[in-house]
């Protein structure tokens, strides 16, 4: 169930143009993400709650890095180079969940 809701955030995430760099809509994404792995923590397969805590942990990572240089840069070419880093990394974090299927 939450793996089908976090591959569509993947592919959402994916689909974000670098040229609009919306970081609203990507910090929403990304929000979202930790959402369902808190949730995902929750469950009883150990797996699944070792593979959320580890992502989890990178995704909050990013939000506490990238996303707050973004949010603090003024010059809208180093904001979107920002924009771009952090959808990069977002999609980084969230590739270890799908390595095994």
């Amino acid at each position: 169930m939450y793996k089908e809701e976090l591959k569509q955030i993947f592919a959402e995430v994916q689909d974000l143009s670098n040229d609009t760099a919306d970081l609203q809509l990507l910090e929403a994404l990304a929000n979202n993400i930790v959402y369902i792995l808190s949730k995902l923590q929750l469950t009883e397969n150990k797996n699944d709650k070792t593979l959320a805590s580890l992502v989890l942990a990178d995704m909050l990572n990013t939000l506490n890095k990238e996303f707050v240089w973004a949010k603090e840069e003024d010059s809208p070419v180093e904001k979107q180079k920002w924009f771009q880093k952090a959808k990069k990394q977002v999609l980084e974090d969230m590739q270890v969940l799908f390595e095994n299927e």
